[in-house]
């Protein structure tokens, strides 16, 4: 008695890396370059790389977390709350608020830190 086995075909499966959009860095023309410079809030973080490393640090803490620090539109209000109980978050907000008043920088004004005015 001869058996007979089904056929079945193959395929063969290919996966590519998927390319990420790279979007460049914003940049200032230099009319705005120059008004950011005359600030004095850019004039007391130029003299205070402490602070400086500080912002970097929370920013990178913030992409880390989810949070688009490039776009300009703010975390949503669920965003708001998991960072609050993010303790490495609040560590680093902790560390920008001391290092931005040792600069000399007024954080209770309510003009954005880096807008050029």
């Amino acid at each position: 008695m001869s058996r007979t086995l089904p056929v079945h075909s193959v395929r063969f499966l290919s996966s590519t890396t998927p390319r990420r959009a790279v979007e460049k860095p914003p940049s200032l023309d230099k009319p705005s370059l120059d008004a950011l410079k005359a600030t004095s809030t850019y004039q007391k973080l130029s003299k205070n790389p402490d602070a400086i490393l500080a912002i970097k640090n929370f920013a990178e803490i913030m992409e880390k977390q989810g949070v688009d620090t490039t776009s300009g539109k703010p975390p949503s209000m669920l965003q708001m709350s998991k960072l609050f109980l993010n303790s490495e978050v609040r560590e680093a907000s902790k560390k920008l608020v001391e290092e931005l008043k040792k600069a000399g920088v007024d954080l209770s004004s309510k003009v954005r830190i880096f807008c050029a005015v």
